[in-house]
Order: structure tokens, then sequence, then C-alpha cells
């Protein structure tokens, strides 16, 4: 995932609004809270950090200083909710490579990725036979696990 930060503007007081909103966007992206993991929280707070393992860390004002020193890509709300998935993905399969794929909330399992079907339920065929619905890069650790890489397309 790509890390990046964001400063939450309080334009007509509507600074929580805003936050409740990129929150619940971000949750629908794959990120968690790095403390509190799912649930709106903090929606006070002006700046959230997002990491690539996929958290999110907020900071309070008094904290713009560190906020800022941060040297990753910032992005406005409004470029935020055009995001999808696959945006801030920063891998894709590729026909013959060795993958990890499984159902959502099974174990990974390891085969040869042979296409994306964008518009199945299951979009990630493997060995020419099964479709699953995440996909990741090859990780020997991954294999019989329900562990969350750093990188999947789900």
């Amino acid at each position: 995932m790509k890390k990046f930060k964001m400063y939450l503007p309080d334009i007509d007081n509507g600074r929580e609004l805003l936050s409740e909103k990129v929150q619940l966007h971000a949750f629908r992206l794959g990120y968690v809270w790095n403390v509190n993991g799912l649930g709106v929280c903090n929606q006070e707070q002006p700046f959230i950090l997002f990491h690539k393992d996929r958290t999110m860390t907020y900071f309070r004002i008094d904290c713009a200083d560190e906020f800022y020193e941060y040297d990753v890509e910032e992005i406005t709300p409004e470029l935020f909710f055009g995001l999808t998935k696959k945006d801030i993905c920063e891998w894709a399969p590729v026909v013959g490579e060795i993958v990890c794929a499984r159902y959502t909330n099974t174990s990974w399992y390891c085969g040869v990725f042979t296409k994306s079907e964008k518009k199945k339920y299951h979009p990630y065929q493997i060995n020419n036979i099964n479709n699953y619905d995440q996909v990741a890069p090859f990780e020997a650790e991954l294999i019989g696990t329900n562990k969350i890489p750093d990188i999947y397309l789900n």
C-alpha cells in the first residue's frame, strides 16, 4: 500500500463529519487504526498518516510539526474519496507469477496466477482452475495461515 498523509480542514466547523467520512472510506480500502482497529474515532484531530501496512495514525493539532516532517505524499480528502484499493496497491499479479491466493478469512494457498476477471465475485484465477477473491505476492510464511500480508488485492 502507498504511504501518504492528509490534513483535514475545519471548514464551517465540519472537520468531525469530514473525518468520519474519510475514516469510513479508509476502512473500505482496507485500512485500520494502528491502536483501535476499526471504528470511527478521534474525529476532532486534523491530521492522519496512512502507513504501508494499512494502518492509520492520527496527529493532534499540537503535533503539526511532527506530521509535516513525514516525507510522504500529501493527499486531499477530495482526492482520497476517489481512490480504490487498486489505486493504493503497488503490486499487481502477472500471468505465470507464483502467488498466494485465498477466499476471505481462509488460509493462503500457493499457485500460478492465470488471469483476473474483474466482474466475477472471485476474480483471481490460479492454476487455470480455481478463482479466489484475494491474491498476494508469494511469501512462503503465508502458506497455510490467515496472516494479512503487507500487499494484497481484495
